[in-house]
């Protein structure tokens, strides 16, 4: 009896904490994106634009945690978390140098890098 409960806690526990690296992965992927893209790479803008547009809708309420894109789900979750007024008026047919910078600083001050 106890080995079995030992067991499903350690699969649960484990399953945790490969869920948290996956999402920290995710995230610095996507933070390492736009560094590239504020280097002049723009092979990543639009993959970029679609994640900070789901996160616009995300924060506005006109997305759903149901609705939104289920990749980048946990990218979306945190950006409109940390700062969602930021992401309620950012406007997504104009994205600007200033806003990709606005999003690193986000991620450089390391509260998306705490799970909650």
């Amino acid at each position: 009896c106890y080995s079995s409960y030992f067991s499903m806690t350690f699969q649960h526990h484990f399953a945790m904490l490969r869920s948290c690296s996956i999402s920290n992965d995710k995230v610095e992927i996507f933070q390492l994106f736009i560094h590239r893209l504020l280097d002049g790479n723009s092979n990543y803008k639009n993959s970029i634009d679609r994640v900070l547009t789901e996160t616009h809708k995300f924060a506005k309420g006109e997305a759903s945690i149901y609705s939104i894109d289920r990749t980048n789900f946990d990218i979306i979750i945190k950006l409109a978390k940390i700062d969602p007024e930021f992401f309620i008026n950012l406007d997504t047919q104009n994205i600007k140098e200033d806003d990709y910078k606005r999003i690193l600083v986000l991620f450089e001050s390391n509260f998306l890098m705490i799970e909650n």
